[in-house]
């Protein structure tokens, strides 16, 4: 039981971290989904976006609802594709960091839409793969992209850290 007691005091402010990571984690989750998952306004917003891009690329691309329809290729854009969950993850731990609640909100306010705007890349590119090369897309979805998302998100927590939160 000391041993326990001791692994404890000893890590008290991991365990603090990791205790607020979880809370703001069901705090977001649950916040996005009674005020934003009915709307489904980031979805649409999000469709139409990289219709748009695909259609500056040159494919010919349109909006069904939240399907991207291609040559040969469709997609439809969920939660998952607009990265909410890299956005949930990566503000949860910076509202369980320990910094001030001005640093807080500036590594909020600046890598939810870095973050936002990588998921319309994912998008974009899972699209020009999908019609380019559909042999590879289940690849770069479910593979290339997932361990892309984690390592940005990876990224902007570092950053953040050193570019705010250690800059005085």
């Amino acid at each position: 039981m000391s041993e326990d007691k001791n692994f404890i005091s000893r890590n008290r402010a991991a365990l603090k971290i990791i205790s607020l990571f979880f809370f703001f984690v069901l705090f977001f989750y649950l916040l996005f989904y009674k005020f934003i998952f009915d709307e489904d306004i980031s979805r649409e917003i999000s469709t139409l976006i990289v219709v748009f891009l695909l259609n500056l690329l040159g494919i010919p691309a349109s909006a069904d609802g939240y399907f991207i329809n291609m040559p040969n290729f469709s997609l439809e854009v969920i939660y998952e594709c607009i990265g909410i969950w890299a956005v949930v993850v990566y503000s949860s731990f910076v509202m369980a960091y320990p910094a001030n609640l001005k640093k807080k909100l500036t590594g909020i306010a600046l890598g939810v839409p870095g973050l936002l705007v990588i998921g319309i890349v994912r998008m974009v590119s899972l699209a020009v793969i999908g019609v380019s090369y559909p042999d590879l897309w289940e690849y770069a979805h479910l593979f290339l992209w997932q361990l892309s998302l984690i390592i940005f998100v990876i990224i902007f927590l570092l950053l953040w850290i050193e570019k705010v939160v250690k800059n005085e």
